[in-house]
């Protein structure tokens, strides 16, 4: 920390690379050779592009340390480690952009399991329609191609749990007045719902489900959750949680 990067020569060429590498692969690049590319699945677990030619490097020295670590992500159905890196560090991402626009947001959360296709936002909706702003902000932002599905929920929301995101989506969103539908928004050729014209032109469908109640609605007309934390006064909660193990439960 704070120091150069001790270096070592290569062993078959006088470029420098770090001492303490785990690995390092020595070759060159072929000119105007080119041979197709192994099948691969990818992050959606999906093979969907045809096999193409590559440019070839051809290995002509490997050097390590002792007990190197190998790092290999091998992608596929969820859930692997690229797919648990992507989701974390794009809903930092994307709860950054989120908080730089001023928007009031809780958090944002991408479940590994969606393969980061689906994006969760919670926030304190301050206005109407903010469920479609968050949409638009996230689909145009420059990792937007990457998103499909963003879900917008309310404080009241625990986003990282999946049992009350499904509870949230089948009870809170309208299947006309909830969904906003984009048909044309900028896709991937590695989508897998998308049809082949769709791939070759880069462009996809989105989607926004609003899972928050309207603002317009009188207080008397929201449905009141019933759940342990609600309904429940504190002393009865401390109660039984103070003998939940008594009860035959685990904690």
């Amino acid at each position: 920390m704070g120091e150069p990067v001790e270096v070592v020569k290569c062993v078959t060429s006088d470029l420098y690379v770090p001492a303490h590498a785990e690995i390092i692969i020595e070759g060159v690049i072929v000119p105007n050779v080119m041979i197709e590319e192994a099948p691969f699945g990818e992050y959606t677990g999906y093979r969907t592009s045809p096999r193409e030619k590559r440019t070839v490097y051809r290995v002509k020295a490997i050097t390590m340390r002792k007990k190197p670590i190998m790092a290999v992500s091998n992608m596929g159905v969820p859930t692997d480690e690229g797919q648990l890196l992507r989701s974390f560090s794009l809903a930092l991402e994307m709860e950054k952009m989120l908080r730089d626009q001023g928007l009031p947001i809780t958090g944002v959360y991408m479940l590994p399991e969606s393969t980061h296709h689906l994006v969760v936002v919670g926030v304190r909706p301050a206005y109407a329609n903010i469920a479609t702003q968050i949409g638009q902000l996230i689909f145009g932002s420059k990792l937007g191609p990457w998103f499909h599905m963003v879900v917008v929920v309310d404080e009241k929301t625990d986003i990282y749990d999946k049992d009350e995101l499904i509870h949230a989506l089948s009870t809170k969103c309208h299947p006309v007045n909830g969904i906003r539908i984009e048909k044309s928004g900028v896709g991937t050729p590695l989508n897998p719902y998308a049809t082949p014209a769709e791939r070759r032109l880069g462009v996809a469908g989105k989607v926004v489900f609003d899972c928050t109640f309207p603002l317009d609605w009188p207080a008397a007309d929201i449905p009141i959750k019933v759940s342990f934390n609600n309904v429940y006064p504190k002393e009865i909660r401390e109660k039984v949680l103070s003998k939940w193990t008594t009860y035959g439960f685990k904690e």
